[in-house]
């Protein structure tokens, strides 16, 4: 467990589960695969995630070194996504509404000329 740092603040947490498949072994190169299961706690508030990733390892001198690993968060329906996507639809509700308000103002107050007014 991970506590107090960076994105998830001083009292959140992050708890990874990693839960690997089969491991294929060809010769001197290993390749793993599997998910990490991810629990955060973020200002009070839990976050999940599941990503898949691969690793791939080559035996050098008898012991196993990390050559290359990859991981990857669903980039559609993971609730870090969807909670941006809210956020992202308030802004811009927010902006209409402020861009429809001030063109208002801007025509029936004659600052702008009604010439000039699309």
């Amino acid at each position: 467990m991970v506590k107090g740092s960076g994105f998830i603040g001083k009292d959140g947490t992050c708890t990874v589960s990693i839960v690997p498949d089969d491991t294929i072994f060809e010769g001197n190169i290993a390749i793993a695969k599997g998910i990490a299961k991810e629990h955060v706690i973020r200002n009070g508030k839990p976050i999940d995630l599941v990503s898949k990733w691969t690793a791939i390892a080559r035996k050098e001198e008898g012991k196993w070194k990390l050559v290359r690993i990859q991981a990857t968060i669903d980039p559609v329906t993971n609730p870090v996504v969807t909670a941006l996507a809210k956020a992202k639809l308030w802004i811009t509700a927010s902006i209409t509404e402020l861009t429809t308000t001030f063109s208002y103002t801007f025509r029936t107050s004659g600052f702008i000329p009604s010439g000039l007014w699309r």
